[in-house]
């Protein structure tokens, strides 16, 4: 699972070509399934009501065979989608297209009703909760409509873990019932897990109040960590969901387990890992305001 942000510029085929190079074989032998992010969105179209108006590569769509769900509209076809396998529905959503965003949220609502499956993981570019300050110029905060909109339905229907991008850090937590400080060891019933991360060399310091701007929305912010690249390790067997997150180097930074409750909240148990604290330190290159700006240009025609 891929939380989007695959490559810098969207239709750039060389960089199309460095990562189905780096994938390799593994293409050949396990699905994949991969979300959108801002960075597989051209921009350049100005909106009226200020900042870029954003459309998706074109050639996003010719190299990922998704499914399309007919009560999507158009725009949506193979960025939003559900795929059942085994006990788990596993759900991508487009959180770029906030044009879109309603119908999302009917179609994620409606999806989510008629699922049987035991576990639900969600996967979307932007973060539910976000670790970095919302006030780049030029660009709108989608933030307040994406929690207004999606994170009821997240809740009415039980979301497990939700995996997410798009902040260049790390951050792991989980929505509460009257949660506690996390100073203490005591929480309330357990909603959704939200782990936000990124396996590139792009990297930004969290902000400091972390996840206290949302503590109305019950979030409680439990493992972060800065400039530092991890991937993921899930596994699912029956009621129990293990989750690790390891650094390029496959040691392990964060862990827990869910324990699947049929008749109440999951449980979430936080289990051992190879750092005592969290690794917070300055970032070790500069970026100019996250863009690449020396990409050599195209030749002349």
């Amino acid at each position: 699972m891929l939380a989007g942000d695959l490559v810098n510029i969207a239709s750039r085929d060389f960089e199309w070509a460095e990562w189905f190079e780096a994938v390799g074989f593994i293409h050949g032998m396990i699905p994949a399934l991969p979300a959108v992010g801002n960075h597989e969105y051209f921009d350049g179209i100005a909106r009226p009501e200020g900042g870029q108006l954003m459309e998706l590569s074109v050639l996003w769509r010719p190299q990922f065979t998704l499914p399309q769900d007919p009560d999507l509209p158009e725009a949506l076809r193979e960025t939003v989608y559900a795929v059942r396998y085994a006990d788990a529905l596993f759900v991508v959503l487009d959180t770029q297209a906030d044009r879109y965003f309603e119908a999302q949220a009917a179609w994620l609502d409606k999806t989510l009703a008629a699922s049987t499956a035991k576990w639900t993981i969600v996967t979307m570019h932007h973060p539910m909760f976000e670790l970095l300050p919302r006030n780049v110029p030029g660009l709108i905060d989608t933030g307040p409509q994406r929690r207004a909109l999606f994170l009821p339905i997240f809740t009415r229907h039980g979301v497990d873990l939700a995996l997410q991008g798009h902040d260049h850090t790390y951050g792991r937590g989980a929505t509460y019932a009257a949660p506690r400080r996390p100073s203490t060891a005591t929480f309330g019933d357990l909603g959704t897990v939200f782990v936000t991360s990124s396996s590139g060399q792009k990297m930004y310091p969290i902000t400091a109040g972390r996840w206290d701007q949302f503590a109305n929305d019950g979030a409680v912010l439990r493992r972060a960590a800065e400039n530092t690249p991890f991937f993921q390790v899930i596994s699912i067997d029956g009621d129990t969901l293990h989750y690790e997150a390891r650094t390029a180097t496959g040691r392990v930074y964060d862990a827990f387990r869910i324990d699947k409750s049929q008749r109440g909240p999951n449980r979430v148990t936080e289990l051992p890992t190879e750092f005592d604290e969290e690794r917070h330190f300055d970032n070790t290159g500069p970026y100019e305001d996250g863009q690449f700006d020396r990409v050599p240009p195209l030749p002349a025609p």
